[in-house]
């Protein structure tokens, strides 16, 4: 389990054996229920599956486990948009190694994450990786339920790729801009994994 979730399935629990132990009649019963209830539940979305990375030096990995919502072509990137449901693994990966340049935090509105105006508006954290021979950023956006985005990494960190740099909380948005020299492996509709499934590779090494 990831270290954030230790707070909210440790106190929902704790709660509910005080109910337990008050012993009131049904009253107590019943919240001990419903607190158990989102201590399974918390305990359930804060899980951190181990994953073997295998990506080759040339490949790209998904970032998060969810949905392709939609591949954009811009003028000098693709950029891949994934939507993270709330019973998706939330714990976000690096999807290329590379330097950690810049991490940058944008307070916003919690509009639903499948909307596109949630990109710009929600709150967000953008980051810059330099792999040395380009850059490209990661953009982690909070959805309507989603309030917090939590980092495990520090601007300037040499990260491999799959590292693990974060966790979003309860349903959000990643937005991965890919240099044109990268080919996909996915489209629009598809299920992809975090560390696990490969997104892109170098076009020079098709």
């Amino acid at each position: 389990m990831a270290k954030d979730g230790i707070p909210f399935v440790v106190i929902p629990f704790l709660l509910g054996v005080i109910f337990l132990l008050l012993n009131i009649p049904v009253i107590s019963y019943v919240f001990a229920i419903i607190l158990y209830i989102f201590t399974l539940y918390f305990a359930f979305f804060f899980r951190d599956p181990p994953r073997k990375i295998v990506a080759l030096e040339h490949e790209w990995v998904s970032p998060v486990d969810g949905t392709i919502l939609d591949v954009v072509s811009d003028t000098d990137s693709n950029r891949l948009i994934v939507f993270l449901s709330i019973f998706n693994v939330h714990v976000t990966r690096l999807p290329y190694g590379g330097k950690l340049e810049k991490m940058e935090y944008f307070k916003g509105e919690f509009l639903p994450a499948y909307r596109e105006k949630a990109s710009e508006l929600n709150e967000r954290i953008v980051l810059t990786i330099d792999s040395s021979s380009f850059k490209y950023s990661l953009k982690l956006i909070a959805g309507i339920a989603a309030r917090r985005i939590r980092m495990w990494v520090h601007q300037g960190e040499q990260l491999d790729t799959g590292s693990k740099i974060g966790i979003i909380m309860f349903g959000s948005r990643a937005e991965l801009s890919l240099p044109k020299s990268v080919s996909l492996l996915v489209k629009k509709g598809d299920k992809v994994y975090g560390g696990l499934t490969l997104i892109g590779k170098k076009k020079s090494q098709e």
